[in-house]
């Protein structure tokens, strides 16, 4: 697991004692390393990769 994976899921971490964070939020952020690695050389915060991640889970 790379950086970004282990910040990004620190995020969710932190975020499920305000929102509901899927397990499947977690699996993507396993899966699809590589578009994590892509909004973070765009110079993303984690934050924001943390909130994609919730909203691209929500939409399936």
């Amino acid at each position: 697991m790379n950086h970004i994976q282990t910040a990004v899921k620190a995020e969710l971490d932190a975020l499920r004692d305000f929102r509901n964070v899927p397990a499947a939020a977690y699996l993507y952020v396993e899966t699809h390393a590589a578009k994590l690695a892509d909004w973070d050389a765009t110079g993303e915060s984690v934050s924001n990769i943390a909130d994609l991640v919730l909203d691209i889970v929500a939409a399936r």
